[in-house]
């Protein structure tokens, strides 16, 4: 199936999953609430470019300081200056400010990561939306989950525009909870998938 890429909203031109998070935040705000901080605790290796370029940036700001103190009055005596990184403190509000969209990697993702959000989101839909808007999020968010998985962006669809509406603020106790299950649920398939590889060896 075919879907309008002639939406109004402007193009999200981040690839993988950095693209489809924003993509996802823009079209399901309030779902994406759910979903984001449920991925980050899931597959932290799903952030690792956003890590990766926070402690290139950390020690480029180490050796700046070091470099500071050179030539300040007579610095013959100095030798090295190094700084132990578990010394600086970052102040949580800097971590905690980082939308999960924005640090999440971009380019291929695993497959791992797109078949849990799949389970995830459209287990959420089904508990928030009626059943021929369900068919279509599902259609929709699996067809981007795979352009993620390529490492492409995400294709500019209005979900509004076909029928699916932005789910509201108020998710019930039951909806939510659902994100704790399907996460245990996911663990244990992975679990015993990988326990069923180790038996074939």
């Amino acid at each position: 199936m075919t879907y309008s890429t002639t939406s109004a909203k402007p193009d999200i031109s981040d690839t993988g999953l950095k693209g489809f998070l924003k993509w996802f935040q823009r079209e399901q705000p309030n779902l994406y609430k759910q979903v984001a901080p449920a991925l980050a605790k899931k597959y932290p290796r799903a952030f690792s470019d956003y890590n990766q370029s926070l402690a290139q940036d950390m020690g480029h700001r180490r050796s700046m300081v070091s470099m500071g103190f050179r030539g300040l009055g007579d610095d013959s005596a100095i030798t090295d200056i190094t700084f132990d990184s578990s010394s600086l403190q970052v102040p949580t509000s800097v971590t905690s400010a980082v939308d999960t969209a924005d640090a999440a990697n971009a380019g291929t993702t695993d497959s791992s990561v797109t078949g849990w959000l799949s389970s995830l989101i459209g287990g959420l839909t089904q508990g928030a939306l009626a059943v021929n808007q369900v068919k279509t999020a599902q259609q929709v968010t699996q067809l981007q989950l795979q352009r993620a998985q390529m490492g492409l962006p995400p294709l500019n669809i209005d979900m509004s525009s076909l029928g699916v509406p932005t789910v509201g603020v108020g998710l019930s106790a039951s909806t939510q909870s659902l994100v704790m299950w399907i996460a245990i649920g996911g663990g244990a398939l992975l679990l015993l998938s990988s326990l069923g590889k180790a038996r074939v060896k």
